[in-house]
């Protein structure tokens, strides 16, 4: 009785609605996480597993995907796909996976979609780029993608002893397997795609850096972008960024819409960690940048870029309050976003700008932030040109977007530790970013520049947790 007191004390003594002052034996529940009811699923969530790549048979896939039809070839490579997420995930069976959900949207993060990558490689026997499940954002569109790269490996290798049995060789085709191409692959060893020859812009870019100056490098970048296709205005695109929902929450609280950097590790997933801390508070969706995939056009101009953001961000917010916020140099996109909302009679509740330097900064700063992004490059299997030329243009525009005006409140999340590389023996923490005018409320995170959305995740929603509860 006395306890129970207790608890409802402390329900009388918070805003929050509907209490139930109620002790819970949370390690009982954690060993039931697939038969619990959904109200407690927020409270322990579902143990993470492995995804159960170690029975891979790239082999035994190819023969019984040689003999389906297109379709059932689909379905089996769907199945494949949500199979092994639902084993990262968690969950009991691929049942629980929705193939037309956004992966971010399941609570997937960086390191889980490596996993992904790295299980379904061994299982089909492909070689998959390491964005490859952020880039295809679905299980359905992942299996069209793995379905398009078997027929590839398939029809290569068909090639290949086409040539061969031209030329007289000869060789042993038993156990052979057929996909819908009609062609034939040896059924004892699964044909690898061939890897793609190595990016000589990335290579370039890096020589250039490295030799310096940086600003030759930046140039070269730059005269590739502008080979690729622009867009001046929402009306040039066929469809606006589509914004992700990394987290929700009750549909009345302010929501929290984050753009990411572009530099070339720059995407929505970057958001993941710090979206998991606000599970149960508010919602929380992110803005992929246009022209960091194969195929888009990128903005030609400042305006053009704010435009799109600010018409994705209103999308993303359906007619609710919210903050912009930005990591890095996406702070000054959240910032130019909310300036062209504000221009429009739309006033954002805020912007939060994380760990954003001021476009002016010193060129020697620029370069070490580079050169520490140069050494993250083997975690994404190399950087493509489409991720390093979306890097040229948008740093070649952020000097060109108006800094002060914006009426709106901004909180300036700056990182306590210098990133690595940084020269933290030049006088008054040059390495620093600091807020970029006196009405910026800082709150300190501890963790540096590359480390605020990983390890800081924790630190960082905690401050705009506080500070939006503050404005509402």
């Amino acid at each position: 009785v006395q306890r129970g007191l207790e608890l409802f004390d402390t329900a009388l003594g918070l805003d929050e609605p509907a209490l139930v002052p109620i002790e819970l034996n949370l390690a009982t529940l954690r060993q039931n996480t697939d038969h619990l009811p959904e109200i407690f699923r927020t409270l322990v969530p579902a143990a993470r597993r492995t995804s159960g790549a170690s029975k891979a048979d790239p082999a035994g896939l190819r023969r019984t995907l040689a003999a389906l039809d297109a379709e059932g070839q689909h379905r089996e490579l769907q199945e494949l796909v949500t199979g092994l997420a639902a084993g990262l995930l968690g969950y009991r069976d691929s049942g629980s996976v929705d193939p037309g959900r956004d992966f971010l949207e399941m609570g997937f993060d960086s390191l889980m979609a490596m996993e992904l990558r790295t299980a379904l490689g061994e299982a089909t026997g492909l070689r998959l780029p390491s964005m490859v499940v952020f880039d295809h954002k679905t299980a359905a569109a992942l299996a069209d993608h793995l379905h398009a790269q078997l027929a590839a490996a398939v029809a290569a290798t068909g090639s290949a002893r086409s040539a061969s049995d031209t030329t007289g060789t000869t060789g042993h085709h038993a156990d052979a397997t057929t996909v819908t191409t009609g062609t034939t692959t040896p059924g004892g060893g699964p044909a690898q795609v061939p890897a793609a020859p190595s990016d000589t812009l990335s290579q370039l870019f890096r020589e250039a850096l490295l030799n310096g100056p940086m600003e030759k490098a930046m140039t070269m970048l730059n005269a590739v972008a502008d080979t690729r296709p622009s867009f001046t205005s929402t009306a040039d695109l066929p469809e606006l960024p589509k914004p992700v929902r990394l987290m929700d929450g009750p549909t009345e609280r302010t929501r929290l819409i984050c753009l990411s950097t572009p530099m070339a590790t720059g995407g929505v997933y970057q958001h993941a960690r710090i979206a998991g801390h606000f599970e149960g508070l508010r919602g929380v969706s992110g803005i992929p940048l246009p022209g960091f995939i194969r195929g888009e056009s990128l903005p030609a101009t400042n305006e053009a870029a704010a435009e799109v953001l600010a018409d994705a961000a209103l999308a993303a917010a359906d007619g609710a309050p919210f903050v912009l916020a930005g990591y890095s140099a996406g702070g000054i996109l959240a910032h130019a976003a909310a300036m062209d909302l504000e221009r429009r009679g739309v006033r954002p509740a805020g912007v939060v700008l994380m760990d954003s330097y001021l476009p002016d900064v010193s060129g020697l700063l620029v370069d070490g932030l580079l050169r520490t992004m140069l050494d993250m490059e083997a975690t994404f299997d190399g950087f493509d040109s489409a991720r390093l030329t979306s890097m040229g243009r948008y740093s070649r525009m952020l000097s060109t977007f108006p800094l002060e005006g914006l009426r709106a409140p901004v909180l300036f999340l700056q990182c306590a530790n210098p990133f690595p590389g940084a020269d933290t023996q030049e006088a008054g923490d040059a390495w620093k970013a600091t807020p970029w005018n006196a009405t910026q409320l800082v709150r300190m995170v501890g963790a540096n520049h590359f480390t605020m959305l990983e390890e800081g995740a924790a630190d960082c929603a905690r401050a705009i947790e506080s500070w939006i509860r503050g404005l509402e």
